[in-house]
């Protein structure tokens, strides 16, 4: 098992990760490895994924806290910009833990309006 000294920052190791991925990637793809599962690739791949993201999106317990939230603050006039920077201010997060951008905002607004 590799250790990292504790010396170096978390984000200067993120960079060297980060780096050296890439660079096993390109190498990879110089030598003609086609990179992925092929059977995500499809048509019929894609449609599933997409439709599992869906399903995991709407089952979420933080995407249904904030989709109320945001059909309330898009009823009383508010923007998405608006609406994101509240959610992030009173410590909602996306279903990946990050802060909400008008996006995502839009995105469960929609999700919320067809369901």
């Amino acid at each position: 098992m590799l250790h990292w000294p504790n010396t170096i920052a978390p984000a200067t190791r993120r960079e060297l990760i980060s780096s050296r991925t890439k660079a096993a990637l390109q190498a990879k793809r110089a030598q003609g490895v086609q990179l992925g599962k092929p059977e995500n690739l499809t048509p019929e791949g894609q449609r599933k994924g997409g439709e599992t993201t869906r399903c995991n999106a709407l089952a979420n317990e933080n995407n249904r806290r904030a989709a109320s939230m945001i059909t309330i603050l898009h009823q009383a006039g508010w923007n998405l910009t608006q609406i994101a920077a509240k959610l992030n201010r009173a410590a909602f997060r996306t279903a990946k833990g990050s802060q909400f951008q008008a996006t995502q905002v839009m995105r469960l607004a929609n999700q919320q309006a067809n369901s």
